[in-house]
């Protein structure tokens, strides 16, 4: 009877067999991939390993403990610090000198540690200091106060020289800002952010009043390191026309944010927070250094001797005493002449405050990069003020070629005259913002024949401009 059974139910067989290989290979692939995942969280985890320091499951385990242990009226402080910049200092140093300098940073850290007070690597540059001893809250900032001096000790470097670094410091008390380890990580990494924002080598105390302002901006500002280390950021192209010979001049770089969940942000919705936070500092870099690798690909596709490729620098960029050495070392590994390159300030004004600013675009001029000026107002002074510039191209903005009943003489006489001082001064005129055929024949009107606007393409992605 058994036998008749099973030759009866060969089929039913047949598929028992095919859903029990299907059942076998779906329960190894999700082994595999947990197993993956516990081994990059395992990788991660030791890759942050650092002599002097708790690893991050180490010091999250040793907070969470002692909040469960003590009396609720108790309180002790944690303190989240961050070595400002040092992504920077990797793109300088490279990965393996960055790391010992991190650890020298972490050793002079160390010795000002009290005894009894631990801490932890928990990020890539942030590190999480906890305080076990009641404090008062002026001992607390004058604790912080020696940690920012440690950290802030140079640091000697391969070949003999040294290197000064800048610690940013958040603060927060157990049980005021938090109760438990999520919400006190939530108030120190929000007071870390404005420490950041107020241009780094801060110490800020938390309070329940920038929860309210702040919150969201910290929110997107952890969303933007996440895009720094998964490579979310991207630069699109604008191309510029020469009119005249009906071909491409060059392109203007834009950066952009792929965002995982809003798609593609232009940098009017982010760039105030990498500003704030200077990571712009590390963006620049990234920045230049793909628009050299871009370069040397489109140079095969348009040979004219005077393609050029451009981009913005913002005011911290230009302030940054190691943007020089930076873009010099780019400049150098690529093998590229950087006259090819144009760097656009898009702040006049900031060029007569700073000697630091002056002094950088001086030098940049020297090294061979051509200086473009955006974002002046205009004014009677606009001459001398861009005849004190190293520059080599004006850029005119639309509200030049937009005709209005109010101000059409007067964008008119100083269009006029930017144009007569570029042709006596040998400098270059570029036409943005051309949306349309009657801005383009103003421009012709003027004698303008390199013309950028969506007129002509917006702003592409890297693969559609190659082709």
């Amino acid at each position: 009877m058994f036998l008749k059974i099973i030759n009866w139910s060969d089929g039913a067989l047949v598929f028992v067999s095919i859903l029990a290989i299907l059942i076998t290979v779906v329960l190894a692939i999700i082994v595999f991939y947990r197993f993956r995942r516990d081994y990059r969280n395992y990788r991660d985890e030791m890759t942050l390993l650092i002599d002097g320091a708790l690893s991050k499951n180490e010091i999250v385990f040793s907070i969470t403990s002692h909040i469960s242990k003590i009396p609720k009226d108790m309180s002790f402080s944690l303190m989240l610090l961050s070595f400002d910049k040092f992504d920077e200092v990797i793109s300088i140093f490279g990965e393996r000198e960055a790391q010992k300098i991190l650890e020298r940073f972490v050793s002079n850290i160390d010795r000002a540690l009290p005894q009894k007070v631990q801490i932890g690597r928990y990020s890539k540059d942030e590190f999480l200091i906890s305080i076990r001893s009641d404090y008062s809250r002026a001992e607390i900032m004058r604790l912080a106060e020696r940690i920012k001096e440690a950290g802030s000790l140079p640091i000697k470097v391969a070949g003999g020289a040294e290197t000064n670094q800048h610690v940013s410091i958040g603060i927060a008390y157990y049980p005021y800002h938090g109760r438990n380890f999520k919400q006190l990580f939530n108030s120190l990494n929000l007071a870390l952010y404005i420490a950041k924002r107020e241009g780094g080598d801060s110490i800020v105390l938390y309070s329940d009043e920038m929860g309210v302002q702040e919150g969201e901006n910290v929110r997107f500002y952890d969303e933007i390191r996440e895009a720094i280390d998964n490579k979310q950021f991207m630069l699109y192209y604008q191309p510029i026309i020469d009119v005249e010979n009906n071909s491409v001049y060059g392109a203007e770089a834009l950066l952009r944010w792929q965002h995982p969940e809003y798609g593609v942000l232009s940098p009017n919705k982010f760039i105030h927070i990498i500003e704030q936070s200077g990571d712009i500092n590390w963006v620049g870099n990234w920045g230049i250094e793909c628009l050299i690798k871009e370069f040397l690909q489109l140079k095969k596709m348009f040979p004219s001797k005077h393609f050029q490729l451009s981009m913005n620098l913002s005011p911290k960029q230009l302030a940054n005493e190691n943007l020089i050495m930076n873009f010099q070392n780019l400049i150098k590994k690529y093998r590229v002449l950087a006259k090819n390159i144009t760097l656009e300030i898009i702040e006049f004004a900031i060029f007569e405050k700073h000697d630091i600013v002056r002094n950088n675009l001086t030098k940049l001029k020297e090294l061979g990069f051509q200086i473009a000026v955006d974002g002046f107002a205009m004014d009677h002074t606009i001459l001398e003020k861009i005849g004190s510039l190293p520059l080599d191209i004006i850029k005119l903005d639309r509200d030049f070629l937009q005709e209005d009943e109010d101000s059409s003489f007067l964008k008119t006489r100083y269009a006029e005259m930017l144009i007569e001082f570029a042709e006596k001064n040998e400098k270059l005129i570029i036409c943005e913002g051309i949306e349309n055929v009657e801005m383009m024949k103003k421009a012709g009107e003027y004698k303008i024949n390199l013309l950028q606007g969506f007129y002509f393409s917006k702003p592409i992605a890297e693969e559609e401009f190659h082709r």
